[in-house]
């Protein structure tokens, strides 16, 4: 069947248009990322040491990667409740979010413990090495003892990349629970959490897969519209008022 000079003009335009639209589409979704999509979860939390006792087997070498460990703790974490004008703490005992089994281990320096943990938080598990620090001793009065651990996060979903665990932390002379000696303090730790995404960019990669599919579809649809045969001379003056040398007017 032959298809009329101007109608295949007409399809010719509109496959290049969708063509170049797809073109264009293509690169700008591969690297613009989806507005708003979440590149990191952070997390504000409270922990509440709930034992420490001699270490288990749980804290041995082949888990925690240090020789000698001197004690092993179990902690709640608690959510916790900031004011959103000044970002004070309102409420450090909020509901029970997650759980974290810890082991400490003595190193060179007097003032730095090998830290190992592995717990939950809302449902997410971890597992944490690093250290924590002391800062200060019988601040801000007699008794208060100041550090800061840090652990880096393995074991996360899939959804993530890694993360990081830090604190500050206080403790008194009274270890266990939220009651403190001297009293008013909040023991032992604020800490945050925060994890990295790694399917943050699952849309975009997902319109960039969808831009290509577009520009290839369009580009067959291009092929068969030029391999269409053009009509020939004279089955269009069939149809068409022609100039004496045969040509279409």
């Amino acid at each position: 069947m032959m298809i009329p000079h101007r109608l295949l003009q007409m399809r010719r335009s509109y496959a290049v248009t969708a063509l170049t639209l797809a073109m264009l589409s293509s690169p700008v979704s591969a690297q613009t990322p989806r507005a708003g999509a979440a590149v990191e979860d952070i997390i504000i939390l409270r922990s509440l040491r709930l034992s420490r006792l001699a270490p288990t087997e749980f804290c041995g070498p082949s888990r925690t990667g240090f020789s000698e460990a001197t004690a092993e703790d179990r902690y709640d974490f608690k959510a916790v409740a900031t004011d959103a004008a000044s970002g004070k703490v309102t409420n450090a005992n909020g509901a029970r979010v997650g759980t974290l089994h810890a082991c400490f281990s003595p190193t060179s320096d007097p003032l730095i413990s090998s830290f190992y943990a592995e717990g939950e938080v809302g449902g997410v598990s971890l597992v944490g090495r690093g250290q924590c620090r002391t800062t200060k001793r019988d601040f801000p009065e007699s008794g208060i003892t100041l550090f800061t651990c840090q652990l880096d996060l393995t074991g996360l979903p899939s959804a993530y990349v890694g993360g990081q665990l830090t604190t500050n932390t206080l403790v008194s002379r009274t270890m266990l629970g939220a009651e403190t000696d001297p009293p008013g303090y909040t023991q032992p730790s604020i800490a945050t959490v925060r994890c990295g995404r790694n399917d943050r960019g699952t849309e975009c990669r997902l319109t960039a897969q969808w831009s290509r599919h577009a520009a290839r579809l369009s580009i067959m649809a291009l092929r068969r519209i030029l391999n269409v045969r053009r009509p020939n001379n004279d089955a269009s003056c069939a149809t068409r008022r022609c100039l004496k040398d045969g040509s279409p007017s």
